[in-house]
């Protein structure tokens, strides 16, 4: 009797002793038949719940395929290797904070002794910024074509071209974007630069200094007039070029915060990169990539970094004398 009655009980029917007073009894049966309304009514919407988790988990299921085909679509706009020119090595880092990028970059072979490059970064995050990139990959022409002939861009040209047409906004949504635009010239180991509200490229020296190179030019996307001034450096043979975006400045947090404090941009990268430069003067462009990655992931919250990371490493070399 006692076993039927706890295997009863665990299965939620409720067993009364069978002494139990007959006014006990009367008042269980009145409180059961009073609830199994809002027993009823709670099944109900249980029901409806669980098919409303089913909904939803569809549409996550849809949402994360989508985000993949996204992601695949837009590293199709990436170059699938470095073209090269004598006179110069160059190796590219690039990592996005989710599934898609707000980053993007290319690198074009334009003739012999000349390679064009840009690194552009769209402002925001996610999808919309990845949406982003794809305009600004459309609108990024090294060259054109003028009177039947193939004719190379200015970086500052190069510039100008996708402000114009960034600016061309349809509807309420913004689309702004930074971006430094280069010429690398193997004949003589020069770098063209234009740049547009994008963080100065730096060039690392092998005594471990660094010096910016002042690329001045406003946001992309707010003023379709906006002109963009040009500068140019001459690498020498122990001197490394580093075009990178923003995300670098959150990347390398002060030891042993968290939370906000986490997210506030330092210049620790710096270091990095010329820890990064010794690497390239000792082991060669690749060894110095493979640090760069290395630091990376050695700090705290890597695997959910807060934004999208892109730098390209430029290195002269004495191919091009």
């Amino acid at each position: 009797g006692h076993r039927l009655a706890d295997r009863l009980a665990s299965d939620g029917v409720l067993v009364l002793d069978d002494d139990a007073p007959p006014g006990v009894i009367a008042a269980t049966l009145a409180t059961l038949a009073v609830r199994q309304s809002s027993v009823d009514h709670l099944r109900r919407e249980l029901s409806i719940a669980r098919r409303f988790q089913g909904g939803l988990s569809g549409q996550m299921d849809k949402l994360h395929e989508e985000l993949q085909l996204a992601a695949i679509v837009q590293k199709e706009l990436l170059p699938k290797s470095i073209p090269s020119v004598p006179g110069f090595d160059m190796h590219v880092f690039f990592r996005s904070a989710g599934y898609v990028s707000g980053d993007i970059y290319d690198v074009q072979r334009l003739d012999e002794h000349r390679l064009g490059f840009f690194v552009a970064d769209a402002v925001g995050h996610g999808v919309p910024a990845a949406l982003m990139t794809m305009i600004i990959a459309r609108g990024m022409h090294m060259t054109q074509i003028r009177q039947g002939e193939v004719e190379t861009l200015s970086p500052a040209e190069v510039l100008c071209e996708l402000n114009r047409d960034l600016s061309r906004q349809e509807g309420n949504a913004p689309r702004f974007a930074t971006a430094v635009c280069g010429i690398l010239d193997g004949r003589d180991r020069t770098v063209r630069l234009a740049g547009a509200g994008h963080p100065h490229p730096l060039v690392l020296r092998a005594d471990g200094t660094h010096r910016p190179v002042e690329t001045t030019g406003g946001l992309l996307g707010i003023f379709a007039e906006d002109s963009f001034e040009e500068v140019t450096v001459q690498l020498e043979e122990d001197e490394l070029l580093v075009v990178y975006s923003d995300g670098f400045e959150t990347a390398f947090p002060e030891d042993g915060v968290g939370g906000y404090e986490r997210r506030l941009p330092t210049r620790n990268y710096i270091r990095c990169f010329d820890q990064s430069a010794a690497h390239w003067r000792n082991d060669g462009l690749t060894a110095a990539a493979m640090h760069l990655a290395e630091q990376v992931n050695e700090q705290s919250g890597s695997l959910h970094q807060i934004d999208d990371l892109t730098a390209m490493l430029i290195a002269p070399n004495s191919t091009g004398s």
